[in-house]
């Protein structure tokens, strides 16, 4: 598709850019001042069913070689100073997720459900964006991870 893009494709690379973050309005929800049945109802189809939805109808309506170019973007292989970064930011998200916990469960840091739940969404989206700088190296590191490759004894 070179030169200028159609509406369509306009509007599919939207709603494909808005189901990517969509779970991320979730952490806001809290702060509306609902009902807990409403608030659930929203984080729900904010985590499960609008991702999937928003994606879908904008792969649709955006093609084919739209969606290779994204997974082209999302998905090469990562340098070594890239695939160190996200490296980085992947465990200490992890470690600092640990810490964290065990500070609030023995109640050294006194934290109301809010700000808790802002600070452990953070880390989260800090690991997430760790393992997509890491690139393909990571996923072909985790399947070896868990594929045999040791000698059967018998």
């Amino acid at each position: 598709m070179s030169g200028k893009k159609s509406i369509k494709y306009r509007i599919g690379m939207g709603l494909i850019f808005f189901g990517m973050i969509c779970p991320l309005f979730s952490f806001l929800v809290p702060f509306l001042n609902l009902s807990t049945a409403m608030s659930s109802t929203i984080i729900a189809f904010l985590m499960v069913g609008g991702p999937e939805l928003f994606l879908i109808a904008g792969g649709a309506l955006a093609g084919k070689e739209a969606l290779d170019s994204i997974k082209h973007k999302l998905f090469k292989p990562a340098g070594k100073t890239r695939y160190t970064i996200g490296m980085t930011l992947f465990i200490s998200g992890i470690m600092v997720n640990w810490v964290l916990i065990y500070l609030v469960l023995t109640d050294v840091v006194g934290l109301d459900h809010k700000s808790l739940l802002i600070i452990v969404g953070s880390i989260d989206i800090t690991s997430i964006t760790g393992i997509l700088l890491m690139g393909t190296e990571f996923f072909t590191k985790c399947k070896r991870l868990f594929t045999w490759e040791g000698v059967d004894s018998c």
